[in-house]
C-alpha cells in the first residue's frame, strides 16, 4: 500500500502536511501527493503555487527524493512489470 495524501484547501490544512514528510524522512517509504489544481485562487479541493512550494522545499530539506511516480516506478524497475 502507497500513502496518497490530497494537499487541499483551507490553507492551513494544506501547510500541516509536513508532518507526512517528516514521518518519510524518519521512516524511509513512498508518499504520494496529490492535489485538483494548482493556482492563486484554487478550488476547495486544490492549492496555492506557494503551498506547494513550501511542501517541495519542506521535503528537500529533509532530503526527500521528489519523482513523479513514473521516475519512481522506472528507478525501482516496476514499470515494465506493471505498464
Amino acid at each position: 500500500m502507497l500513502k496518497a495524501v490530497e494537499i487541499r484547501q483551507p490553507e492551513d490544512h494544506a501547510l500541516s502536511l509536513t508532518r507526512w514528510i517528516d514521518e518519510v524522512a524518519a521512516d524511509p517509504g513512498w508518499l504520494i501527493f496529490f492535489t485538483h489544481d494548482i493556482a492563486s485562487t484554487p478550488t476547495q479541493y486544490g492549492c496555492q503555487p506557494e503551498t506547494l512550494e513550501r511542501l517541495v522545499s519542506h521535503a528537500l530539506e529533509r532530503q526527500c527524493d521528489i519523482l513523479p511516480v513514473c521516475e519512481a516506478l522506472d528507478r525501482f524497475g516496476w514499470k515494465e512489470a506493471y505498464p
